[in-house]
C-alpha cells in the first residue's frame, strides 16, 4: 500500500505459508524513476487472517547497496482502511503515520519531516469514506470486484499525514483486456495533481494481483521532496 498507498512495485516473488491460520505472502518489487534507473527495492509482509481479511502490513526499503533505510509497518486491527502505521527514513529522520484513538471513532495524523522539524499532530474523525497510508492497498484488495465493473468515477478521501489534511480523489477504470485492468486515480486537489497528474495501477484481472504501479511514491527523493516511480511486480 501507499503517503498513499505505500501501495508496492517490482521484480517479485509471492510466497505463502500457513502459521496460526493465518496466511502470509511475501513480495519483492523495484521501483524505477523516469529514466527507468532503479531507485530502490521494496519488500513486503503480508498477513491475512484465514478468511481473507488484511491484517497487517510490514515493508521494507533498500538503497542500490541493499542497505535498508526505511520501514513501514500497518496494523488494520481497528479500521479496514484507515490503519495504524508508521514510517521511518533514516535518511533525514524523517516519520509519519496515524494512530486510532481508544474509545473513539477518530485518528491521530502525525509528522516529522526531518530530525530538525517539530513533531507535528492533528485529530481526525474516522470516516467510512476515508482512506490513508497502505489503507489504500487495502481498499483495491478488498473492493476489487466491484470496482472493476465501475461505470462512473467513484469519490473517496485520501488522509495525507505529511500535510496533516485530507484531499478528495476519484478512482476510475482507464482500460482493461482479457489479462489485465488499469485504474487510474486522480486527485481533485490542482496543486497535487501539478506533482502528480494521476496514479496509475495495473491489475491481473483474473489473480487480482497488482503488476505495475506509476505515480508519486510514498518513499521521498534523497532531498525529502515527492518522486514519481514505476513500480512493478513479477
Amino acid at each position: 500500500m501507499p503517503f498513499l498507498i505505500q501501495f508496492l512495485l517490482f521484480y517479485t516473488f509471492t510466497v505463502s505459508t500457513f502459521a496460526s491460520d493465518n496466511v502470509i505472502k511475501l513480495i519483492t518489487g523495484k521501483a524505477y524513476n523516469k529514466k527507468n534507473k532503479l531507485i530502490y527495492t521494496e519488500k513486503h509482509i503480508e498477513t491475512y487472517s484465514k478468511n481473507g481479511a488484511l491484517l497487517s502490513l510490514n515493508t521494507k526499503y533498500y538503497d542500490l547497496d541493499e542497505k535498508l533505510f526505511a520501514e513501514l509497518n500497518s496494523d488494520f486491527t481497528n479500521y479496514d482502511y484507515l490503519p495504524d502505521h508508521k514510517y521511518e527514513d533514516s535518511r533525514m529522520k524523517r516519520t509519519d503515520g496515524t494512530r486510532s484513538v481508544k474509545g473513539k471513532k477518530q485518528i491521530v495524523a502525525f509528522a516529522k519531516a526531518n530530525e530538525n522539524s517539530k513533531l507535528k499532530e492533528k485529530t481526525f474523525d474516522a470516516t467510512d469514506d476515508l482512506i490513508s497510508g497502505q489503507g489504500f492497498y487495502a481498499y483495491f484488495y478488498k473492493n476489487f470486484d466491484n470496482l472493476k465493473n465501475i461505470k462512473k468515477a467513484l469519490y473517496i478521501k485520501f488522509l495525507i499525514p505529511m500535510q496533516q489534511a485530507k484531499y478528495s480523489f476519484y478512482i476510475e477504470k482507464h482500460s482493461s483486456n482479457e489479462n489485465s485492468l488499469v485504474f487510474r486515480i486522480k486527485f481533485s486537489n490542482w496543486f497535487i495533481r501539478m506533482l502528480a497528474p494521476y496514479i496509475q495501477l495495473t491489475y491481473d484481472i483474473k489473480t487480482k494481483k497488482l503488476l505495475e504501479f506509476k505515480g508519486p511514491s510514498n518513499v521521498p527523493g534523497e532531498d525529502g521532496e515527492i518522486q514519481n516511480v514505476t513500480i512493478k511486480y513479477d
